[in-house]
């Protein structure tokens, strides 16, 4: 009977495994956050008894502290707020999650974002906790087929100019659609970026990037081929910097590497001669060079919307700028400016080392540890600058296996502490004994 339970529980986490990326379907269309993934996360926390009860206790244990520290932290912001000179917000001042909540203290955004941001630690600490390798081939096909996905989206606006997504029902604000469609012309060629079942491209981008790192430097190259496509095609520049920052810790390997290198630059040169140097370059320019150089459209609100916000932080009373004024009040276009608002200077520099501690504290002892800490440093980056989704998994679980990891190199060295200390009384055990009998 233990046995058949334990199946089924394998069962519920190989199903969250496989659905963690698809974040445009949801099970209650009229209630926001009911995706598959969403709501098997929150029955692990039942489920996890069943797997293994030592490690269920751990996992509580890390909840607890999260929930006991998070909620003081809150109370902090909510005490100086209501100190404080303010009275109401206004749409005005910065870009509020709900805009007709006037409200100073314990906003309902505060408990909707909460929730979502609950859903994302419950993840984190059940991976922390329960990774095993086994997970590999389940999260890499669900990411396979959030690519292919994306893939048959793309080649169906290419012969019908439609959109081919079946699948997403998500709707905000009961008109507005959670997964949108954005196209990419070149020259006079229109095609429809990549977006697959993430919501847009750049949330896409901010997906499957980790698992083309995660795909390469476990040796599984068909996987990487398609995850990189899939994120080329997205025509995003949050994609194109997890590219470069791909080819930079490549080049940083340069002796290593060399024969890689060759052949990439070889490969580069024979699609300029098909293509035409001239077409691939205005296809680059439009989709990255054009955003960072020019006054695009993006650039002009990821600007006003920084500098909107930083505004708003710096008029807030001292102990506000420390702690915020609550999680779930402002979203920006970025994560940076979200957090100082929203959790003060105290909260992002816990975000900046739960992500960061583990790049500095791993080590490169094997191909899995390298691409976790390449896809830590791509998805802080890419968060921090561009696309401020806190709540997608696939994040989360990247983190988790860090610590996972940082977890089991602590075990491993305690054992070897100890070894040596048990070893070591032992020879001294046995040369007080001869001295005795001598």
């Amino acid at each position: 009977m233990v046995n058949k339970s334990r199946d089924n529980v394998s069962i519920l986490v190989k199903l969250l495994l496989l659905t963690m990326c698809c974040t445009s379907f949801l099970i209650f269309p009229s209630i926001q956050g009911t995706t598959l993934a969403y709501l098997l996360t929150f029955s692990m926390l039942i489920t996890c008894l069943f797997i293994n009860k030592r490690k269920s206790k751990m996992f509580y244990f890390d909840i607890v502290k999260f929930l006991f520290f998070y909620l003081f932290l809150t109370m902090l912001s909510q005490i100086a707020l209501s100190f404080s000179s303010f009275t109401s917000f206004h749409v005005s001042e910065a870009t509020f999650i709900d805009s007709n909540d006037s409200s100073v203290l314990f906003r309902k955004s505060f408990f909707t974002q909460s929730l979502y941001l609950l859903v994302a630690i419950i993840f984190f600490y059940f991976t922390k906790n329960f990774y095993s390798k086994s997970w590999d081939k389940y999260f890499l096909t669900g990411a396979a087929f959030l690519s292919l996905y994306g893939l048959y989206e793309f080649v169906y606006f290419l012969f019908t100019h439609q959109n081919g997504d079946f699948i997403s029902n998500r709707m905000f604000d009961g008109s507005h659609s959670g997964s949108l469609v954005q196209w990419f012309t070149i020259e006079s060629f229109v095609v429809q970026r990549v977006k697959s079942l993430t919501g847009e491209p750049s949330m896409f981008a901010l997906t499957i990037i980790p698992f083309f790192y995660y795909a390469y430097y476990t040796k599984r190259y068909k996987l990487s081929m398609l995850f990189g496509l899939a994120a080329v095609l997205t025509f995003s520049s949050t994609a194109y910097l997890g590219l470069a920052i791909f080819f930079v810790a490549k080049i940083i390997k340069f002796y290593k590497n060399i024969i890689l290198l060759y052949c990439a630059s070889l490969l580069c040169m024979i699609l300029g001669l098909i293509v035409g140097f001239e077409k691939i370059w205005k296809i680059i320019y439009d989709a990255v060079f054009k955003k960072l150089l020019t006054d695009s459209q993006s650039t002009v609100i990821r600007s006003f919307n920084f500098g909107r916000h930083m505004d708003f932080y710096s008029n807030l009373p001292f102990f506000n700028k420390l702690f915020g004024v609550g999680f779930g009040t402002v979203r920006s276009t970025d994560l940076f400016s979200t957090l100082l608002i929203n959790v003060g200077i105290i909260g992002l520099i816990i975000f900046i080392f739960l992500f960061l501690y583990p790049v500095f504290k791993l080590k490169n002892i094997n191909n899995e540890i390298r691409a976790i800490k390449l896809s830590l440093i791509f998805v802080y980056i890419a968060m921090m600058i561009a696309v401020p989704e806190f709540s997608y998994l696939s994040s989360w679980l990247f983190l988790g296996i860090s610590y996972y990891y940082i977890k089991e190199a602590k075990a491993s060295l305690l054992s070897t502490h100890l070894f040596c200390y048990f070893q070591a009384n032992s020879y001294s055990s046995r040369y007080i004994t001869s001295v005795l009998r001598f």
